[in-house]
């Protein structure tokens, strides 16, 4: 380990380096992070809430580590590479705007990677192909986002590989996630049964005994007020963090109570909550909501397996902007059998009799016959995947314009039974909805989010669907 006099010698020479590249002061906490890996930890873990500047602390230590440290060997990983790209750029325009560092480091075209020109070095991107992460001897590794990880093969093949040299290091910063079983949930209910512990405040920090692991971790209590701004400044140690931007987060409409606390507050949450705020569906409630014949519609269909009920939704944008909602559940055939799909075929010929319809938003794992067919009747066939890079985006646009009170609906008991049974799953895209364990049905609840995925992109911009979905 550092004496006190060379670390806090080695600190000072970082902030400065820090001023100079970033052109901003090194904050008080971004010292404490970097004094841990200047003192010679093997390694570090730091969570604390989005926002606090990790990307340009990780893409300065990562730079400085390159031009400082013997035949160093950096690597930036995270869940994906787009994500770790996201210090690299940062690294890299630095490059770009200083003559000095053009001398010494290249990157180079057409991969992300950078090596040194004066001395035996390289700073490489990436994500978690596990496989090819075997076989490194790193110097020092930078973990983004582990919460986000599909599982916990990188993050190991990194660990393991800290023993092929005898400084090497590994700095994970992360927020708070949702699995409980995931590499960052297992690797913090270690550090908190960790012997040596103290807390300041809302900052947490675990110690090995043997010195050669800390985790420093910034969150709120479960006890807190997350009404407060005040409250979840705790979790946010930055300066540049603001309490009036923390009040702007908790007021957002399109914020989730589950984002809020994992990204602003650094708790942990459930991957299974409620996805609604009490009474939100009830506010939508108008007795005079109705679709009229003619009309110009979105439908969106949900087919069920067996013993599983089918629902299909029709969404009107009415001319007073709000949203009218129609929805049609279809119960399983009583001997357990699947529903037979051209009773839903029929069912959206008999809509397209009474409408003009824009399109038809559907899941191709469950009617791609069935879609094939219609189009070949005319209606527009939109494919909506229910994978997360689909469903995150659709169930955040519907929960935003339900707490907008932009959706409107007569009362139908059945469809509120429906859209009451969702609750939010976690992902690593962010929240989406999902199915309760106790299995109530929300079929139509997954037939109106499909129908306004797509419809509301196309009536917010204007562009055709089939230029969104290319």
């Amino acid at each position: 380990m550092s004496s006190p006099s060379s670390l806090t010698d080695r600190l000072d020479k970082f902030a400065a380096f820090f001023v100079k590249v970033q052109g901003a002061k090194l904050e008080d906490f971004q010292r404490e992070i970097v004094g841990e890996l200047f003192a010679g930890r093997r390694e570090i873990l730091v969570t604390c809430g989005r926002g606090n500047g990790k990307t340009s602390l990780f893409a300065i230590v990562a730079l400085h580590h390159l031009l400082t440290a013997t035949r160093p060997k950096v690597y930036l990983a995270a869940s994906a590479t787009d994500q770790a790209s996201i210090a690299y750029r940062a690294i890299t325009d630095i490059i770009d705007q200083s003559p000095a560092l053009q001398k010494r480091l290249r990157p180079l075209p057409g991969t992300k990677e950078i090596r040194r020109l004066d001395a035996p070095g390289m700073l490489k991107v990436i994500s978690s192909d596990a496989p090819r992460a075997h076989g490194l001897m790193p110097s020092l590794c930078l973990v983004d986002e582990l919460h986000a990880h599909q599982n916990d093969k990188l993050y190991v093949a990194l660990r393991t590989a800290l023993g092929k040299r005898a400084d090497a290091q590994l700095v994970t910063i992360s927020t708070a996630g949702y699995d409980q079983a995931g590499a960052l949930a297992k690797l913090r209910e270690a550090a908190l049964k960790l012997p040596t512990q103290s807390r300041d405040g809302s900052r947490l920090r675990c110690e090995s005994a043997d010195g050669k692991f800390v985790m420093i971790e910034w969150a709120c209590d479960p006890e807190d007020d997350f009404e407060d701004p005040a409250a979840l400044k705790k979790a946010n140690p930055a300066t540049f963090v603001s309490e009036d931007f923390l009040r702007e987060q908790i007021h957002s409409p399109g914020l989730h109570r589950s984002d809020l606390l994992r990204f602003h507050a650094n708790m942990w949450v459930t991957t299974e909550e409620e996805w609604l705020p009490p009474h939100s569906w009830e506010g939508c409630f108008d007795e005079g909501s109705h679709i009229p014949d003619g009309s110009d519609v979105w439908i969106g269909v949900d087919v069920g397996l067996k013993r599983d009920k089918s629902a299909v939704v029709v969404i009107h944008y009415a001319d007073d902007e709000r949203i009218d909602i129609s929805a049609t559940i279809f119960d399983p055939p009583d001997d357990g059998e699947r529903l037979d799909l051209s009773v839903v075929e029929q069912h959206l010929r008999d809509i397209a009799a009474r409408h003009n319809v824009l399109g038809v938003a559907y899941d191709p794992w469950s009617f791609t016959r069935s879609a094939q067919i219609l189009e070949s009747e005319g209606l527009f066939m939109v494919e909506h995947p229910m994978t997360n890079a689909r469903m995150v985006p659709a169930s955040q646009r519907l929960y935003e314009a339900i707490l907008a009170k932009r959706l409107r609906h007569d009362g139908d008991p059945l469809l509120a039974q429906h859209v009451l049974a969702g609750a939010q799953q976690q992902t690593e895209r962010g929240w989406r909805l999902g199915k309760r364990k106790a299995r109530n049905p929300q079929d139509a609840l997954i037939a109106l989010c499909l129908a306004f995925g797509v419809a509301d992109i196309q009536e917010d911009q204007g562009a055709p669907v089939l230029e969104w979905i290319a």
